[in-house]
């Protein structure tokens, strides 16, 4: 164990793997600064995430990521930028196939649209589909499949049955039905949506980019903003 945590109570002067020496951003806790600073300073980082993401950085992507979750982790756990910081970083794991670092991740962001906004609103529905292209790449069958089914019974009560959205869920669903040998066993184990036509899917992995952002609590209150 290193000299730095052997001790309880001496826990000084550490920042973050990979911070620049002098950054201060990992003092900052314990020193006065306005929430005005702290939220310009989280502000920072999403949008470095984001640019980093659009240019296919990941490792730096992970990195802003990270910095914005160190400053969010001291809002309220089920603030609006808490969730925005997740959904990011959630991004991030599944586009490099970092499925362990992802998972933990996405299931503290769908817990947190499940308080936030309702087990059956359309963002939460969001959320779900994501979990499930998450545990589909990773090869967790039992997981994915709740997921898939969850995601369509929302989208489809809110949105019907031949919106693009529900439709993009039931080809995800049928990829992975594919994938899983499990085909024969869908009209018996999903119930929502019991006349389903499954689309001709080539049992592939979901694609990178086939994540969809939430509308990021713009169905919120703005208390926190």
């Amino acid at each position: 164990m290193s000299e730095v945590t052997s001790q309880s109570g001496e826990y000084k002067g550490v920042s973050p793997a990979g911070s620049p020496p002098g950054d201060g951003d990992a003092a900052s806790f314990f020193v006065d600064e306005t929430e005005e600073q702290r939220n310009a300073r989280w502000q920072k980082y999403v949008l470095e995430t984001e640019q980093c993401i659009k240019d296919d950085k990941l490792d730096e992507a992970e990195h802003a990521g990270l910095r914005a979750l160190e400053i969010a982790e001291s809002y309220d756990r089920d603030d609006q930028r808490v969730g925005i910081t997740l959904e990011l970083l959630s991004q991030i794991y599944y586009r490099s196939r970092r499925y362990h670092y992802g998972a933990p991740v996405m299931m503290r962001l769908l817990q947190l649209y499940r308080r936030r906004l309702g087990q059956d609103h359309l963002d939460t529905g969001t959320i779900t589909h994501n979990a499930a292209l998450l545990y589909h790449a990773w090869r967790k069958v039992d997981e994915a499949g709740v997921f898939y089914q969850q995601a369509m019974y929302i989208k489809s009560a809110k949105l019907g049955l031949e919106h693009p959205e529900v439709e993009q869920i039931r080809d995800d669903y049928a990829t992975y039905l594919k994938d899983s040998a499990e085909k024969n066993s869908f009209r018996v184990t999903y119930k929502p949506l019991p006349d389903e036509r499954l689309s001709d899917a080539l049992g592939e992995q979901p694609k990178d980019d086939r994540f969809t952002l939430s509308g990021q609590f713009d169905s919120l209150p703005k208390e926190f903003l």
